[in-house]
């Protein structure tokens, strides 16, 4: 089974961040569509139907540079969502050992360690210098 599929995807584009979130947003609209009690939620199945079969479509494409311009495109429109929820996450995981701090003058996060108590921090993006407890 496993060499069959190898053959089968050989020279084929396959999954990529764009194939992901068209398979996320397939999966939503089904959950929508099955929980709702409205009956126009039905016709959300169109739509879905429709990204799903363009997912199987760009993942057993042969055209990869037209998909990898396609997955581009994609990472391009969303580069600012993407690092935002990075930072976020980054923050939350950094949480224990160090506080986060945004400068009044111009918004930049400034990153302190925790329990230093009351601390003078100067902001390395426009030196200004404000007063925090960490």
């Amino acid at each position: 089974m496993r060499n069959w599929l190898n053959r089968v995807m050989s020279g084929r584009y396959g999954s990529d961040q764009l194939g992901r979130m068209l398979s996320i947003v397939v999966c939503v609209l089904i959950v929508i569509a099955l929980i709702g009690q409205s009956t126009w939620l039905v016709y959300l199945w169109y739509p879905a139907l429709a990204l799903l079969i363009y997912n199987y479509y760009r993942m057993l494409s042969r055209n990869l540079y037209k998909r990898q311009q396609e997955n581009q495109w994609y990472l391009d429109k969303t580069s600012r969502i993407r690092s935002r929820f990075r930072t976020r996450r980054d923050q939350f995981r950094q949480r224990q050992d160090y506080k986060f701090f945004t400068c009044p003058k111009c918004n930049t996060t400034v990153r302190v360690p925790k329990g230093k108590g009351t601390i003078n921090i100067t902001c390395p993006k426009c030196r200004e210098q404000f007063t925090r407890k960490s």
